[in-house]
């Protein structure tokens, strides 16, 4: 399929581009991670950034990385405005006895 990418059309040229930025390792499927494809006309503009709506049913969990700077309390608070109250806020953390993250 990357062999004929010069040779398809927008459509299906943009097709392969969803389907290979939705692609994820098997390894991977634990997560049970949606991911959504927005076009950013459709999106709200802020500062250089863009904004979309999550459907309260889409988001469950979320994991912040162990540097982040953003504290549980503001994610917390940022659902909630949002009407994301149910969702639940943790910090990963490092292992100290094997190469790898915990949630």
């Amino acid at each position: 399929d990357v062999q004929n990418f010069p040779m398809m059309t927008t459509d299906q040229a943009m097709d392969m581009v969803r389907r290979i930025l939705a692609a994820k390792a098997p390894s991977w499927k634990y997560e049970r991670e949606q991911r959504v494809f927005v076009d950013l006309p459709t999106a709200r503009a802020e500062a250089g950034l863009y904004f979309h709506k999550i459907p309260s049913d889409c988001l469950v969990q979320v994991v912040l990385g162990i540097a982040c700077p953003v504290t549980e309390a503001q994610v917390k608070d940022a659902c909630r405005r949002g009407g994301l109250g149910d969702v639940a806020v943790v910090r990963a953390k490092r292992c100290l006895t094997k190469f790898k993250v915990l949630v």
